[in-house]
């Protein structure tokens, strides 16, 4: 998980058989404020960048949570700065 210039980039990978459905980031600013939301799926063993522009101008750190089937698998604080 990366942030940079009005965007957070989240590395999602499937390591199960079949395929990873449903895997969902959320982007969240001060006060849990969503600023940004996508997905993906992925097939067994492949790996796929999701790349989210944040819809705020601020320069602050922001929330990534990772979530599929129902449970979050991980979040974390990342560092973006303001769009151009």
């Amino acid at each position: 998980i990366s942030g940079g210039r009005g965007t957070v980039a989240v590395k999602l990978s499937c390591s199960g058989s079949g395929t990873c459905a449903g895997a969902k980031v959320v982007v969240s600013a001060k006060h849990g404020h969503v600023i940004a939301r996508g997905g993906a799926t992925l097939k067994a063993g492949k790996s796929k960048t999701v790349t989210l522009k944040l819809n705020n101008k601020s320069k602050e750190k922001v929330s990534v949570a990772v979530s599929a089937g129902g449970k979050r698998l991980t979040v974390k604080n990342v560092s973006v700065s303001a769009k151009k």
